[in-house]
This record gives C-alpha cells, structure tokens and sequence, in this order.
C-alpha cells in the first residue's frame, strides 16, 4: 500500500524502488561510470507517474538528455509474469551450456567502480520537533549550510510543544545528509527527528 505525507507545501506517497545513482568521471578523455543501486523507501510527487503503480505492477523509469522520463509498466506477480521469468531463466541457462563464454550475459560483465554510498546524492524529506523559541529555523538552516546542504523548502507546523519543521533539502551527498542530521539532533532547541525520508526526484 501507499503512504500518503500531505502538507499546505508537500503531497507525496511512499513508494518501493531501487534507485539507480550514478556518477560520471573523466578520467584522460574517458568517460568511466560508476554505479550504485539502492533498494529504498522513497518519497514521490503524486503528480509522477511511478506514484500510480500499485499492487503487482512493477515500473521502470529510463531517463535521458533528449527523451525526458520514459515509464514501462506491467504485471510484476502472478502465475503468469513468474512464471514467464522462470522460462526465460531456463532459457538463458540452456544459453550458455551451449556457449563458449563463462559469463556471456551482458549485465555481467560491467567492470566499472562501485559507487561509495557516501558519495550517492540524494534529497531528504525531514520532520522535526523542536522548542518553538526565536533563532531554532537559523540554527538548523546554519547547520545545513555548514554541511554544503541547501534546503528546497521548509515549513513550521503547530505551536508551543506541538512546533515541527519540515523540510525538504536539495540532492547533496549521503555523508553530508547524515553529518547535518547527527549534527541537528543534538541541538538543544530540537527535541527529537520524528521522520526521515529520501525523496525521489
């Protein structure tokens, strides 16, 4: 099922992916990729098409400079999407019986780095709860800052003991996310991160 976050500024659903990150180097005129895959809960606009797949329908988005954001959907579950990907894994296998290459499967023989996770850029939503006094939006606005973190948007929501900021960061570095929320939680003025959450963009 899908997890609807709506605020005045925000309306998302909470999907499963696996996010492809990539990195592109330029290496003595080459260009060298490398990869990461990330299996995740995601936040997503309702407004994307990925926001509509539901139940057994699996999705694929393909992006690219000219083409924008392709989307291929179809059955993921079921007697009959399974049981045409046992076939075609049979298939590949009676592949490469009959094959002279060891790993002939093109997937495979990717040679590229491995991304460091670390260095996987990503946008955050964030929901905390903090004292509602003068000075606590620059304190953590500072901390972001100082992390090379920018923030999209931010909103306060309730007053007194109910006050909570929520933002949304622009893509920045996993260890530069992680380094301004450990950062951010020990500020007096924030009594606890009630939710953290990648946001698909």
């Amino acid at each position: 099922g899908h997890v609807a976050y709506s605020t005045d500024e925000f309306d998302f659903v909470m999907i499963s992916l696996v996010n492809d990150k990539y990195n592109r180097d330029k290496i003595k005129d080459c260009n060298l990729w490398s990869y990461v895959l990330i299996p995740t809960q995601e936040l997503i606009d309702k407004k994307h098409p990925l926001a509509a797949i539901r139940g057994a329908l699996n999705a694929v988005v393909a992006e690219g400079e000219n083409i924008d954001q392709l989307v291929f959907s179809g059955p993921g579950a079921g007697a009959n999407p399974t049981a045409s990907a046992v076939m075609g894994d049979v298939l590949s296998a009676c592949h490469q019986l009959n094959s002279d290459q060891s790993n002939w499967y093109p997937l495979r023989e990717y040679t590229g780095e491995n991304k460091n996770f670390e260095d996987v850029e990503s946008s955050m939503f964030i929901r905390l709860s903090v004292k509602d006094e003068p000075g606590v939006l620059a304190k953590i606005a500072g901390t972001f800052g100082e992390n090379n973190v920018s923030i999209e948007s931010v909103i306060q929501e309730g007053r007194g003991d109910k006050a909570e900021l929520v933002l949304v960061t622009h893509e920045a570095p996993e260890k530069d996310l992680n380094n301004s929320i450990n950062q951010i939680s020990s500020l007096d003025a924030v009594t606890t991160v009630t939710s953290l959450l990648r946001v698909y963009v």
